[in-house]
């Protein structure tokens, strides 16, 4: 990965880490047996059908998938993996395609072939807590960050899956950045993010306080920070838009709990339900970060309980407690009951 990656027309190349080159194998006839039952599944129901079909014209319009030329159609070293939908239960009607990098032909999936990669990910906690500590708070979000990331073109055969053409019949495409469904794109994601952060950087201390916010207040792709005051918050994210640009990555849905630091950003790069707010007449909004609840105009984290109603056996009562999200322990003192109830029924039963 050190000796591979690079910038490449603006993009951070690298190859997927793979252990060795995969087999000649009959992955093709796996997907097309996949595809079938998802063209099936498609003709079912017209509004997956809709915004299938808009992803995957997204990755396309955006560069991050291509038809295969048909001089290399028949090429033989060549893996094809399946694809499948998967709804956002936070975001109802909108839909993710995700790869099925565990998908087997012969007992063997592209997943076995990739290494897992080292494990990058900040501790949450820290996250958290840094989150925490100073006056002035803000989050971010990194769009679309697997697909940021570009695959060499060489290894683009081990990435291959079957689509619609412009003509509704069915072609062969290849993904030319890191999947949604590989084992291997979190690290490799990472490893890129902190690659142009560290490659695109300059010496000045702004630069280096956006570096550490890039380096260690993102967990996957949300990032998080409380500095001392405004003028530092928009210093420190301003720099980071720019240094992740230069590797065209985009950060955006900027929120803060100070109002200057949100009017000092365009539209386009605030969250989505800020860009409807009047800023001097509204509270601003609650929002979820890092799977938390951030109200961002009192500063504070609040808790959403959903309560299962149905009879209370154990697994309910198991199910409405691990239902609260708590990295941080706030409310461990209220879990805690319910906890007790568990330990009561366990020792009757």
């Amino acid at each position: 990965m050190k000796k591979e990656t690079h910038i490449l027309d603006g993009y951070v190349t690298m190859p997927p880490p793979l252990k060795e080159k995969p087999p000649i194998n009959k992955s093709l006839i796996t997907a097309e047996r996949r595809f079938k039952t998802l063209q099936r599944k498609l003709q079912k129901d017209p509004n997956l059908s809709k915004q299938y079909h808009e992803f995957m014209s997204n990755l396309i319009q955006n560069g991050e998938a291509e038809i295969i030329p048909e001089e290399e159609d028949n090429k033989q070293d060549a893996w094809y993996i399946p694809h499948f939908e998967v709804w956002h239960p936070k975001k109802p009607g909108k839909i993710r395609v995700v790869f099925d990098g565990s998908a087997t032909t012969d007992g063997k999936s592209i997943n076995d072939y990739l290494m897992r990669g080292p494990d990058f990910m900040n501790s949450l906690t820290g996250i958290l807590l840094r989150f925490r500590q100073n006056q002035v708070a803000i989050t971010c979000d990194i769009e679309s960050m697997f697909h940021q990331f570009r695959v060499a073109n060489t290894d683009q055969d081990y990435l291959r899956f079957l689509w619609f053409n412009d003509q509704g019949s069915t072609a062969l495409h290849q993904m030319k950045v890191h999947l949604f469904g590989a084992k291997s794109s979190p690290a490799c994601a990472t490893y890129g993010l902190r690659y142009i952060a560290h490659q695109l950087s300059k010496e000045d201390q702004i630069s280096k306080n956006a570096v550490e916010f890039i380096t260690d207040n993102f967990y996957v792709d949300d990032g998080i920070l409380s500095v001392a005051d405004p003028t530092t918050a928009m210093q420190v994210l301003s720099k980071a838009i720019e240094i992740c640009h230069g590797g065209n990555v985009r950060l955006h849905k900027v929120l803060s709990n100070s109002r200057e630091v949100v009017e000092a950003f365009p539209k386009a790069e605030q969250i989505s339900s800020l860009q409807k707010l009047d800023l001097n007449t509204e509270a601003l909004p609650t929002e979820r970060t890092l799977g938390m609840l951030w109200n961002s105009e009192q500063d504070c984290f609040q808790y959403e309980v959903n309560m299962i109603e149905k009879p209370n056996t154990r697994r309910v009562i198991l199910s409405n407690v691990a239902s609260i999200f708590d990295p941080l322990g706030l409310v461990s003192p209220v879990i805690l009951h319910g906890k007790s109830i568990l330990q009561e029924m366990q020792t009757k039963a």
